[in-house]
């Protein structure tokens, strides 16, 4: 695939005259930034910044038989929760929601079938209108699709403080599922549906430095209840300790934590099926001196996929990205990752695939690397 990268990396030889150096202007005002790459249903959509268009965030899909479409031609998506933002789309079967208007507006795209089909449909308005400046704003990010239920599940930040909302795909008004004392976000949905995870933070701690893991069952109704915190910690807590990007595998709980030291990855068993008064058992899988978080600025950041058949992460090690498969002992794998340059994005992963928006020595691009290609081994 010929990226808009490569295009305007030919278009700048030409113009500085070959091997000329490349006027600063040029290049600053040229490149487009390319981020939270997700795979779903065979599909990659991902979000392209575009310094030549006031730089307007837009969504891209690349279908199956590798055609290339611009979801939002229309849309500025943008989100500016916490004042840093991030989290601006999510994907199912079929359904996109994206966050517009600087964070406070929902749309939904329905997505294009086989190549060839109807263009893709208008965006829907899923949130009512909001006065542009109103302080009293309500602000949409970092959401998920609740297809069982039919609804968008994000983070609702107004007067400071962060709410978990459901707002249902055919348009409405945002229902608070759950009230947190300061911040909130990066829930996830188990397999069933019958679960949701998330992160929670207070002031005056980052969510670098102190958070909590939270999990709760949704009732008949759609609504939380026997919420609590199965890990990290709040302030006050004897230990420091701050989780990364809860994820589902299968009806597992994994997540980045750093009480050792490191962000190292941990695994709840059966945290789907788990009884509301058990005491969670937490599992180190790779116990190593590498990071599997990164301090979160903004939503959408990720490390870490579920294939559906295994985990598919990316680590900092001695400065360095890598990414690759943890397996479990005996599996035919050796135990280096592909090495993916000096950052790495967001990505999700799908059929032994994971993408990751890259940059090293070179330009930036979108890098796909085989889960099999690398491995890391986990602790029986």
């Amino acid at each position: 695939m010929e990226t808009g990268v490569d295009r305007v990396g030919q278009q700048a030889t030409a113009r500085a005259g070959g091997s000329a150096s490349l006027p600063a202007e040029l290049v600053l005002g040229a490149t487009p930034v390319l981020k939270e790459p997700r795979l779903q249903g065979g599909r990659l959509f991902w979000l392209e910044q575009r310094p030549a268009e006031r730089g307007r965030t837009t969504l891209r899909m690349r279908g199956r038989q590798g055609e290339e479409l611009d979801l939002t031609p229309e849309l500025d998506l943008r989100s500016r929760l916490h004042g840093y933002g991030g989290g601006v789309y999510c994907v199912a079967a079929g359904v996109a929601v994206v966050v517009a208007e600087g964070g406070r507006s929902l749309w939904r795209l329905d997505l294009p079938g086989a190549p060839g089909s109807e263009p893709p449909a208008a965006p829907v308005r899923l949130t009512p209108e909001q006065a542009t400046g109103d302080g009293e704003s309500s602000l949409f990010g970092d959401g998920l699709i609740d297809l069982g239920r039919q609804r968008w599940i994000g983070v609702c930040e107004q007067d400071g403080r962060d709410r978990l909302v459901a707002v249902p795909l055919s348009g409405g008004s945002p229902r608070v599922l759950w009230e947190s004392p300061d911040f909130c976000g990066y829930a996830v949905l188990s397999p069933a549906d019958s679960h949701l995870a998330w992160v929670s933070w207070r002031q005056p701690c980052m969510p670098w430095d102190r958070s909590q893991l939270w999990l709760g069952r949704f009732d008949a109704r759609g609504d939380l209840v026997d919420t609590r915190s199965i890990g990290g910690s709040a302030p006050g807590d004897a230990q420091a300790i701050s989780v990364f990007q809860p994820l589902w595998a299968g009806t597992d709980l994994v997540v980045a934590n750093d009480r050792s030291g490191w962000w190292n990855l941990e695994l709840l068993e059966g945290a789907e099926v788990l009884p509301a008064a058990a005491a969670p058992q937490w599992r180190p899988l790779l116990p190593m001196q590498a990071e599997f978080g990164m301090p979160q600025w903004v939503y959408g950041m990720r490390t870490t996929a579920w294939d559906g058949g295994r985990l598919v992460a990316a680590c900092c090690r001695d400065g360095r990205w890598e990414l690759g498969a943890l397996v479990a002992r005996g599996d035919d794998a050796g135990d280096v990752c592909a090495d993916v340059g000096d950052e790495v994005g967001s990505g999700a992963a799908g059929n032994g695939r994971a993408p990751a928006p890259t940059a090293s020595g070179s330009a930036p691009g979108l890098a796909s690397a085989g889960a099999l290609a690398g491995s890391l081994y986990w602790q029986p």
